[in-house]
């Protein structure tokens, strides 16, 4: 088992939540720290709220009206369309903010972010312990099918580290222009 920290306690309870909705075929389909309440005044115990968007689903990948323009928007739901794994890629960037206390996010905006991410992946911050890091990568791959879910999730909360992670990041490839980088 992993140590406890904020970031642990939250990565936690949120996949927590998260399988619970998925074993009702139950999407958040906006899931932001706007949707996390705190439950006790340590900030320790949460729930998930604003379920104003959830839908029942009943493929693994649908249309979902409107694409999302926000940061915690994956990559298939930017484009309109929602998968099992959409929420799994919001806590990614859910748990980003919480590991970097906000920091990675100073003076970015939403719109050329959510772009970058899908034309190159998201960059994840420097200087996160290997196992956050590996976290990460497995929650925000860009190809929802092979993108974390609840059982990755587990096994990495559980403390295995050889859990493949088939992340497409913005890191080393190779640009002509300018650079969004976070963190």
């Amino acid at each position: 088992r992993r140590a406890a920290d904020p970031g642990l306690a939250a990565a936690r309870q949120l996949a927590s939540a998260l399988e619970a909705l998925e074993a009702a075929n139950l999407r958040h389909g906006n899931l932001t720290p706007c949707a996390v309440r705190f439950t006790d005044e340590d900030l320790i115990r949460l729930q998930l709220g604003d379920l104003s968007t959830a839908t029942l689903a009943e493929f693994d990948l649908e249309a979902a009206g409107a694409g999302r323009t926000t940061r915690y928007a994956s990559p298939e739901a930017v484009v309109g369309t929602q998968s099992a794994s959409s929420d799994w890629w919001s806590l990614g960037v859910i748990l980003i903010e919480i590991v970097t206390q906000g920091r990675c996010f100073d003076e970015v905006n939403d719109r050329a972010f959510l772009l970058n991410t899908i034309a190159r992946g998201v960059q994840i911050p420097e200087g996160l312990p290997n196992d956050t890091t590996h976290l990460l990568k497995g929650l925000l791959t860009r190809d929802h099918s092979r993108r974390w879910r609840g059982s990755e999730v587990r096994r990495w909360l559980a403390g295995e580290t050889d859990i493949p992670a088939y992340f497409e990041g913005g890191q080393n490839e190779p640009t002509d222009g300018q650079v969004l980088s976070i963190g």
